[in-house]
């Protein structure tokens, strides 16, 4: 996996991650599988309270190809 990102000062956040899994065919059957992330976060009260989104598209076995939107508000307390 890489990923990388960058927080502005004003406390938004863009980020990118790359996945590749490549299990044995042989014993697991499952095809190789590459996901490409494009996310975006606000830091509401620094680590406390933020709202986080990404998009994905992921390639499994070169045949199947799929996209997946998140939104998500992570609260700690």
């Amino acid at each position: 996996m890489k990923k990388s990102g960058y927080l502005f000062k004003n406390n938004w956040e863009v980020s990118a991650r790359y996945t590749n899994i490549e299990l044995d065919n042989a014993i697991t059957g499952a095809d190789p599988e590459s996901q490409y992330t494009l996310g975006l976060s606000k830091y509401i009260v620094g680590h406390k309270l933020k709202v986080q989104t990404d998009l994905s598209y992921t390639d499994i076995g070169f045949k199947t190809n799929k996209l997946m939107y998140r939104l998500q508000v992570d609260i700690h307390f």
